[in-house]
């Protein structure tokens, strides 16, 4: 009888540990780590700055973010999975790398250089490519101008249109290195 009491009560102790520790171990099945489409390889960041990331994970996940320059931050997606961090860049340079990453998930962002990002905006001036708006009205001069340029440290993002009639949280496009393969894409201006 006393065998059985003790019996009952380790068992029962298990059972009680059992749950205690289900409830409390972390899920370590993250999927679902995105970030912005901004934040690609090749991207530029602004030099000096507390510059935002941000992107989507599970709800309540923690997010790092470790650059190779020297700097990490960290934070928790809230209950719809955004986050949202800074990290302090350094002075102009590059390349770098950037790990992102949640649980058992990373996305590793290459080629990052630091610089000076400018945002440009307008119509058809803003949007002509390097070769013009090709049969009818060419850029002159437009072909040597594609083949001379070799500008690895020169990079643009251009966002794809979208029509919306409210407004929209993102975007799609990517970053191109400037080079002759690429500069035909590049804006004119």
């Amino acid at each position: 009888m006393k065998q059985m009491k003790k019996l009952t009560i380790t068992i029962g102790f298990s059972i009680v540990l059992l749950l205690v520790f289900a409830y409390h171990t972390p899920i370590k099945n993250t999927e679902n780590l995105t970030t912005h489409a901004l934040f690609t390889n090749h991207m530029v960041l602004q030099q000096q700055q507390d510059v935002p990331i941000w992107g989507k994970a599970d709800p309540k996940t923690e997010v790092f973010i470790k650059a190779s320059w020297g700097e990490e931050a960290k934070t928790v997606s809230d209950t719809e999975g955004n986050w949202k961090t800074a990290i302090s860049t350094p002075i102009a340079g590059g390349p770098y790398e950037i790990e992102i990453g949640a649980v058992e998930q990373s996305i590793f962002l290459s080629d990052v250089m630091i610089g000076e990002v400018w945002l440009a905006s307008g119509q058809s001036n803003m949007e002509m490519p390097l070769t013009g708006f090709l049969p009818k009205e060419p850029v002159e001069n437009y072909k040597a101008e594609v083949a001379d340029a070799d500008h690895p440290l020169i990079r643009m993002f251009t966002v794809s249109r979208s029509v919306s009639l409210s407004p929209k949280t993102a975007v799609s496009g990517e970053w191109l290195v400037c080079s002759p393969k690429n500069a035909q894409h590049f804006s004119a201006t």
